[in-house]
């Protein structure tokens, strides 16, 4: 039988069973379940232990219940110890009744308030506050068939495959351009974020839907619908606790699921929304579905590290009632008999306690790390729209939660001292003493600390060059090879200038007949000698014009100013709002597949250096500039020679943040980005760009001029690191 342990144990045998307690025997496993309707909790009990609760009631004595007992269920041998050690486990899970008629009253008064008040709730718990509504039987009478058609094998089997479907062409769409979506909701209003609110909710009441259906499907019934403050955000909740009266832990378990099952439709239906659609404000809310429904729902609603969902389909496939109380209990006996207290004691566990134990502690962990990635998604959000109050109360409404369980922890460890098998003191100081260790450790040892940054590789004596027309690539000299001086780098052809250029050769042989022809007419026509001085100003346009074309002809032909290098340019042109529909825009012009492509004037093609001195601008976030100082030595490591490092040190800290990411760093996952009021890609937290000079020879075959640069800056302890953290996380918005 499944019960939580507790202190003060007792001998009497002539004791009553609860009669308000209820049974459900479930075939399948051959045990009978028993809920406590005051605390809500559920045991299970075996054939033999059924049977003796059933006699437990009050007015048989213990002889009289051991033979009815061993009539029962002859060749056990029950016997007088047996059945002492079963009344303290129904002591210990409050499954008895106290001696005297005052004690019960006492009792049911303490239970009385299960429903907590509002006040009651938020102090205890403040997270996780419900608001009973309406008890919705007679609605869900009237959606039978709805019910029916919705978990129709059928139905159930099309939406898998069809989100299984959905699911890689969206995931094979998302990894081919990742940022396609993400900086567009990066830089989102607040009305924007305020339709995606809305859209949670309705998500979130359908889900709640999904199970007060199932529970129509599966004959269980639908308890209350009410309204759940969960991380202070409305939604609607369902009780569905009565379907632990249904005897198939199958039927159970997809009552359980029946929510993540209609958000798998809906995000199925928002992923094609987003595969069909271009931009637009259907295709940002299609993509803030998706996410709600695949990423969220397996972060909380889907995950059994959570009370939710995905917390009762394993309570119930695994038979564990109670699974967060058994695990919890399992994980602090353990502890306790490793501080050398009171042993564990399997009986009271459905399952192996090393996994009880262990799920108890991953999920303690996952607890906490999603906790802090709430707390910090919430302060992102709420403070640059001006709610950093909102965000201080329900940072603080945590921090009061978290004292709590640990003040509970330091409660229950004093209480081990006293118990009847105190703990070890030895053992508890060896602990008390490593965690002082290590806290004098994280406080006062000082560690290497490094910063690590994107850099790209750049040379002082570096000059750009650009389109000078618009033309199509017919050449282009290989990158980083030696060139001398007059060489041909890059060729360019322009029909349109080619054309024009015919054209005004055509123009002036035609104008300049038709000039001699007058000119031979004036001598005999004083009227033609009239037209002569209109048609020279005529010949000297076109022979400006073609003064004009003819260095614009010569510019498609770029030669290397002296000897040196030519390093292209990553990308032809930045990246556009749209994505680009040719992908070779995203190649080096050097790159042969590049060839024939046209390009438009100004476009930066590359440029030209002789690698006399080279540095490395690098981009540091805010929180690490300030550990930076001029002079500095740094580590460089080029993506494409990793196994080569280049030493330099720090010339120049910019004063200002950059307003533009480097072009050969976007796309990176390193950075974050977002665009500004005029289109332009820049880091989301403000960086600002490094200098680092070369203190050794940087290698000549470089093809990519990206770097990964690192500084050793002064040591710092672990408490110092985290409060700087916190610090730049946290910091308010002015």
């Amino acid at each position: 039988m499944t019960h939580a342990p507790t202190d003060g144990e007792s001998h009497e045998l002539i004791v009553r069973f609860r009669p308000d307690i209820e049974w459900v025997l479930y075939a399948d496993q051959s045990r009978w379940v028993a809920r406590d309707p005051l605390s809500n909790a559920f045991y299970y009990f075996n054939q033999l232990e059924y049977a003796a609760a059933r006699l437990l009631d009050g007015r048989s004595s213990s002889g009289r219940i051991l033979k009815r007992l061993n009539d029962d269920f002859p060749g056990i041998g029950i016997d007088q110890q047996w059945l002492r050690a079963f009344v303290v486990k129904l002591k210990q899970s409050c499954l008895i009744l106290p001696l005297g008629i005052n004690s019960a009253k006492m009792l049911l008064r303490s239970h009385a308030g299960e429903h907590l008040s509002l006040l009651k709730q938020m102090a205890i718990s403040p997270l996780t506050i419900r608001i009973p509504l309406f008890d919705p039987s007679r609605v869900l009478r009237w959606l039978q068939f709805p019910a029916k058609m919705l978990f129709h094998p059928v139905v159930v089997l099309i939406g898998l495959v069809a989100s299984i479907i959905t699911g890689f062409f969206v995931l094979n769409r998302f990894l081919s351009d990742p940022e396609e979506f993400i900086p567009s909701m990066m830089q989102l209003g607040f009305g924007w974020w305020l339709m995606i609110f809305m859209l949670y909710l309705l998500v979130k009441a359908l889900h709640e839907l999904g199970h007060a259906l199932a529970c129509v499907r599966w004959n269980a019934h639908c308890r209350e619908i009410g309204i759940l403050f969960l991380f202070f955000t409305p939604c609607l909740y369902c009780d569905t606790t009565d379907t632990w009266k249904l005897s198939s832990k199958w039927h159970r378990a997809a009552i359980a699921a029946a929510g993540l099952y209609v958000e798998l439709w809906i995000a199925c239906i928002a992923g094609m929304v987003w595969l069909n659609t271009n931009d637009g404000t259907e295709r940002l809310m299609a993509a803030s579905v998706m996410l709600m429904c695949s990423v969220g729902t397996i972060l909380i609603n889907g995950n059994p590290c959570f009370k939710y969902d995905g917390y009762f389909i394993l309570s119930d496939l695994w038979g564990v009632p109670n699974l967060s109380q058994q695990s919890s209990m399992a994980l602090w006996q353990s502890f306790i008999a490793m501080l050398g207290g009171r042993g564990i004691q399997p009986a009271f566990f459905d399952k192996d306690v090393r996994l009880l134990a262990t799920y108890s502690l991953v999920s303690a962990l996952y607890r906490l790390v999603i906790l802090f990635l709430l707390l910090w998604f919430v302060w992102k959000v709420l403070v640059p729209q001006g709610l950093g109050i909102v965000a201080m109360v329900i940072v603080s409404a945590t921090a009061v939660g978290l004292i709590r369980v640990v003040l509970r922890f330091f409660d229950g460890l004093l209480s081990e001292l006293v118990s009847p098998k105190p703990i070890k003191m030895a053992r508890l100081l060896s602990i008390a003493g490593a965690s002082s260790l290590f806290l004098y450790f994280a406080i006062a040892v000082p560690l290497p600390t490094y910063v690590r940054s994107r850099g790209v590789l750049d040379f002082h004596d570096k000059v750009p060059m650009y389109a000078p027309q618009r033309g199509t690539i017919l050449n282009a000299v290989e990158p980083n090879m030696s060139v001398h001086a007059g060489a041909l780098l890059i060729e360019f052809d322009c029909p349109e200038k080619q054309l024009e250029k015919v054209q005004l050769e055509n123009d002036i042989a035609q104008l300049s007949r038709q000039l001699e022809l007058l000119r031979s007419a004036s001598v005999n026509e004083s009227s033609a000698a009239y037209e002569i001085p209109t048609l020279v100003e005529l010949l000297k346009e076109l022979e400006a014009k073609q003064s004009v074309l003819q260095p614009e002809l010569q510019s498609l032909r770029v030669y290397a100013p002296t000897e040196g290098f030519f390093i292209p340019s990553e990308k032809l042109a930045e990246l556009p709002l749209t994505p680009p529909t040719q992908t070779r825009l995203l190649k080096p012009v050097s790159n042969v597949s590049h060839w024939g492509t046209v390009v438009e004037r100004g476009t930066l093609l590359g440029w030209f250096t002789t690698k006399e001195d080279v540095s490395f601008q690098v981009l540091v976030s805010e929180s690490d500039i300030k550990m930076l100082r001029t002079g500095m030595q740094a580590e460089c490591m080029l993506d494409s020679r990793t196994s080569k490092t280049v030493r330099g040190h720090v010339s120049r800290i910019a004063s200002d943040p950059v307003e533009e990411l480097t072009p050969e760093l976007l796309g990176e996952g390193w950075f974050m980005v977002e665009r500004d009021e005029n289109g332009k890609l820049k880091p989301s937290q403000p960086h600002y760009q490094v200098t680092v000079e070369a203190d050794t020879e940087v290698p000549l075959a470089i093809k990519r001029a990206n770097a990964t640069v690192q500084f050793k800056v002064a040591s710092s302890t672990i408490s110092e690191l985290i409060i700087r953290y916190l610090r730049m996380t946290f910091k308010p918005v002015y």
